[in-house]
């Protein structure tokens, strides 16, 4: 968290980069971006720092860690299931294909898993790439914007 105190970034996973904006280049970056509803927590006395951002449910919201780190499919609890109103995936680490609503973004499709955790859920990595995320660690804010598909990807889809 010390890295970037006081900083708005823009971290861009498909490109492999992190961008430290300006006052001006994040009125520029975030101008066409859409706001998202996320949630801070520090761990470590500060050392480190998750960010959580909101998904939308049939019941109440859901707070998932976005994790950059996780390649595998989206992981979500037994109670996300139940406040999405989704049947989870069979035990045994199986995955079920759905999509899932950021608040201020269009449904993503993502592949998801049941595990057993202590909060709601975690995005994946392949979700990040789909976008650019933009976050002032001064005021808190996030904003996101989806990475156009490339041609080739369109085709196959």
């Amino acid at each position: 968290m010390h890295t970037f105190h006081d900083l708005a970034i823009t971290i861009e996973l498909a490109a492999n980069r992190v961008i430290v904006e300006t006052d001006e280049t994040l009125a520029q970056r975030i101008a066409a971006m859409h706001s998202l509803n996320t949630r801070f927590n520090t761990q470590g006395g500060g050392e480190s720092l998750d960010l959580f951002v909101e998904a939308a449910a049939e019941k109440g919201s859901l707070w998932l860690e976005v994790d950059s780190g996780n390649i595998g499919p989206v992981v979500l609890a037994q109670h996300a299931f139940d406040q999405l109103g989704k049947t989870p995936p069979q035990a045994g680490g199986t995955q079920i294909e759905m999509e899932m609503t950021l608040v201020g973004l269009d449904p993503i499709p993502v592949v998801v898993t049941e595990r057993e955790i202590i909060y709601d859920g975690a995005v994946n990595a392949r979700l990040l790439e789909g976008l650019v995320l933009t976050v002032d660690l001064r005021t808190g804010r996030t904003w996101a914007l989806p990475v156009p598909k490339k041609q080739e990807e369109i085709k196959t889809n």
